[in-house]
């Protein structure tokens, strides 16, 4: 079988053929193809592109395999795709064949890992109904940087996971939709659709592509941000669920000292949110939950997030309107930069904001991106001026200790929203708040930082009821004083954001484990 571990896509779609085991080369296929090598050095990743280049046959293969930096000598000329690989291939434990347009390569498996059925059945256990885990990191395609909080979803449906800061994803999928297409995107490039049968147990670096759209038809002169913005709030109404919906969601929060993890919590909610148009109260059930402290780390200094809930429900920045997103106060503000950016297949206003000159205690500033035909509000990154952070401290800090220094250096959310389902419903969201700590009297001091975040993993929009009052969790409590109740089993089946790496390090200390999650990207 091909080995389950990190797979390259190199150049447009990714196609893993698990349990296909490849065997002959096809000729036919590769004399039909002819390369022109320009230069004489080359790496191996650079022909590999240069073939993709000009035949549109792209690469497939484990990164373990092929070292993409190794120099190869070819001499000028006129190669068939064949004599190229022959080339660069010169290890004979891997094999090469063509499949539609693509070449994977492959390390030909043992007799004993031989397998008669072409398409194998995924294991189950007991009563588990999951049939796929998807599991990968989705990076840009030339920097190979992380693309953080991408979205990974399945296509038509309101099911799907957040990638974490560092691009990684783990997915799970019910047998159910075992035949559905995986979309993977981001606000900038083009969208990726893979057939989940295709990724079925294997770890996968997505490159995603920036989307280059053609304007050749499109006359672009500019235009009015603070106009586009007014005319968004007036579409609102119509583009957000007008019944009230249900969310299952995933929310964890935690705190940091410098590097060090002193406080980590996640929960299942189900959100019941009302209708757009309406004045009703969002609600929050806990499903299940689970919390860490680190009690190796001997702190004086604790810190806990007071209403972390809250914040999360109160960043649907539509249903509950911040002050750049009042059609009164608008004029406050000024744009700096409003341009244009590539979502999906279609373009978005990017619009940056700032508190105007002649506002004398501006509180926000960030960029918000609308959607160019039908105006929703697609994404908002915004954060507290540090000027406004500077005069009033003691607004955000409600409880601190006289015996230390303490100065909030930002604060930042984000925001996302989603189609599904005729109507756009948020999707991810994230706050994160910096601070500075120094016992009175001495001249150092630490780096503490404090986040909260939710990915929207289910949406159902039929026959939503709200909950009864003991069911709720009330908003505004410190989640990390609720009481926790770890049940394995449960959290075997759920998706969850996967830890940013230092999140699972600082795992590896604690005196109290919630659970073993093992890390499976190699850096």
């Amino acid at each position: 079988m091909i080995p389950t571990r990190k797979i390259v896509i190199v150049f447009f779609l990714l196609f893993i053929l698990k349990g296909l085991y490849f065997q002959v080369f096809s000729q036919s296929f590769a004399e039909s193809e002819v390369v022109k090598v320009q230069s004489r050095r080359h790496t191996i990743f650079s022909i590999f592109s240069e073939i993709s280049r000009q035949t549109s046959y792209y690469f497939i293969y484990d990164s373990e395999l092929i070292n993409n930096n190794q120099q190869v000598d070819i001499k000028r000329g006129e190669y068939t795709i064949n004599e190229l690989l022959e080339i660069i291939l010169t290890n004979d434990s891997l094999g090469v064949e063509f499949r539609d347009k693509y070449i994977v390569i492959y390390r030909k498996p043992d007799l004993v890992d031989t397998v008669s059925d072409s398409e194998p059945i995924a294991e189950t256990k007991g009563a588990d109904t999951t049939a796929l885990v998807v599991r990968g990191r989705v990076v840009d395609s030339s920097s190979q940087e992380a693309l953080s909080f991408a979205s990974i979803v399945l296509k038509g449906r309101g099911q799907g996971i957040s990638a974490n800061q560092e691009g990684l994803f783990n997915l799970k999928i019910p047998a159910e939709f075992s035949n559905d297409t995986l979309k993977i995107s981001f606000m900038g490039y083009t969208s990726r659709y893979i057939p989940l049968k295709l990724l079925q147990d294997v770890t996968t670096d997505i490159y995603m592509d920036v989307e280059t759209q053609s304007l050749s038809e499109v006359v672009v002169t500019g235009y009015n941000p603070m106009k586009v913005l007014s005319s968004a709030i007036e579409a609102k109404d119509e583009l957000y669920p007008q019944e009230p919906t249900l969310h299952t969601s995933f929310y964890r929060e935690g705190v940091f000292k410098n590097d060090d993890l002193l406080q980590y919590s996640e929960a299942v909610f189900e959100i019941y949110k009302s209708s757009y148009r309406g004045n009703g109260a969002d609600q929050v059930k806990i499903l299940k939950s689970r919390n860490i402290s680190n009690n190796d780390i001997k702190d004086s200094v604790i810190i806990k997030l007071k209403a972390g809930i809250q914040g999360m429900l109160e960043l649907d920045i539509v249903k509950h309107p911040p002050a750049f997103f009042i059609p009164l106060n608008l004029i406050e503000f000024q744009y700096p930069d409003a341009g244009f950016v590539n979502h999906d297949a279609g373009s978005a206003y990017a619009i940056t904001f700032e508190p105007a000159n002649y506002v004398s205690e501006g509180v926000y500033e960030g960029t918000i991106y609308i959607d160019t035909e039908s105006l929703a509000i697609l994404q908002v990154d915004f954060g507290i001026t540090s000027s406004y952070l500077a005069l009033h401290q003691n607004r955000f800090l409600p409880r601190r200790s006289k015996f230390y220094n303490t100065r909030i250096k930002s604060m930042n959310y984000s925001v996302r929203y989603a189609w599904h389902n005729g109507a756009y419903h948020i999707k991810h969201v994230r706050g994160e708040i910096m601070m500075r700590i120094r016992e009175r009297n001495k001249l150092f001091g630490n780096n503490y930082s404090a986040f909260f975040e939710m990915a929207v993993m289910d949406i159902e929009t039929e026959d939503v009821k709200r909950f009864s009052r003991r069911e709720t969790i009330r908003p505004a409590v410190i989640f990390t004083d609720q009481d926790f109740v770890y049940d394995a089993e449960f959290w075997e089946d759920f998706n969850f954001i996967i830890p940013e790496q230092r999140i699972t390090t600082a795992m590896q200390h604690f005196s109290v484990e919630i659970e073993k999650i093992e890390y499976p990207f190699k850096k």
